[in-house]
């Protein structure tokens, strides 16, 4: 075994164990939390924690308890990529969904998050439903609480179309995740229905087909074989083989919003799109200028975007 997957396992361990530790304490605090990707997924996917490289650990709370949580872990030595300030402010918290921990001893990091998507990708998800509909798992010897089958398998193939499928481990995962569950493809379409994002799911299960051959029932399959879906993979595939990027960041930029313009089903949901996209206050605005004044926000806009190409 090479010294760098030696290196991968042990800095897996301490990650898994850091989740652990931050759990119970939440847990002893009444916090309800939802670990998600990282070791959980790493020990669904691939039967241990060691099997799935990850860099960070991802835990979900709930709005109501994201102050306490924002406390509780400076107590524990883990400092915030944002002042405390930023989460009284609603416009931030609506328009965002999650904020860095690093720990000051060890480096290991934590996306809190408080929502599983921005904004702009939310989809109309209702977070409530992955406190509500909840599997156990056992890591370690401590038993934690992490999504349902389904509603992982939406989160997934949701995630990786947000990222356009741009590392093939997220497809991996997914055909790991079905082979070893039996997961109900009708309740996850029901789900995906209910977000808003049929297309995103169909579009994870497709690729695991056409990739790994990933059994798909027959049923559900036919709704898989559109000639879109065939586009849209075509240009993943493309994207993933390549080994260098030489479009430039203006090119790049309209490439992810007719990609994920495409996601969307119908004209509403398009328009709402471009909507949230070209004219409505960004993660990003929120992120550099912590005030709940939209107006603010928009004079503030072009301040930061000049100050952004004027530091390249």
């Amino acid at each position: 075994m090479k010294l760098r997957n030696l290196d991968i396992i042990k800095q897996n361990m301490m990650m898994t164990s850091e989740l652990i530790k931050v759990l119970k304490i939440l847990e002893k605090n009444n916090i309800e939390a939802i670990p998600f990707k990282g070791a959980v997924l790493s020990q669904l996917a691939y039967g241990d924690v060691v099997y799935r490289q990850y860099v960070d650990l991802d835990i979900l709370v709930k709005e109501e308890d994201l102050r306490k949580t924002f406390e509780i872990l400076e107590e524990n030595y883990y400092k915030a990529s944002l002042e405390k300030e930023f989460i009284f402010n609603k416009l931030f918290l609506d328009k965002n969904s999650d904020i860095s921990f690093i720990n000051q001893k060890n480096n290991l990091c934590i996306e809190l998050h408080w929502k599983l998507f921005r904004n702009k990708f939310s989809n109309g998800i209702n977070n409530k439903d992955f406190f509500d509909l909840k599997n156990k798992l056992e890591i370690n010897s401590y038993e934690l609480y992490i999504f349902n089958n389904e509603l992982l398998l939406v989160y997934l193939c949701m995630h990786g179309s947000k990222h356009r499928w741009e590392r093939i481990e997220w497809i991996t995962d997914i055909d790991r995740l079905l082979r070893n569950y039996d997961i109900d493809l009708e309740i996850a379409y029901q789900i995906a229905k209910k977000y808003n994002c049929v297309k995103m799911l169909n579009l994870g299960l497709y690729i695991n087909y056409k990739l790994y051959d990933t059994f798909i029932p027959q049923k559900y399959l036919n709704r898989l074989k559109k000639e879109s879906y065939e586009k849209m993979i075509a240009y993943i595939f493309s994207e993933i083989i390549k080994t260098t990027n030489n479009k430039n960041e203006t090119t790049r930029n309209f490439d992810s919003v007719k990609f994920h313009y495409s996601l969307n089903e119908t004209f509403y949901e398009k328009i709402l799109f471009l909507k949230k996209t070209y004219l409505e206050i960004s993660n990003n605005d929120t992120a550099s200028f912590n005030s709940d004044s939209i107006l603010l926000h928009y004079l503030n806009k072009p301040i930061r975007i000049l100050k952004k190409y004027l530091l390249k």
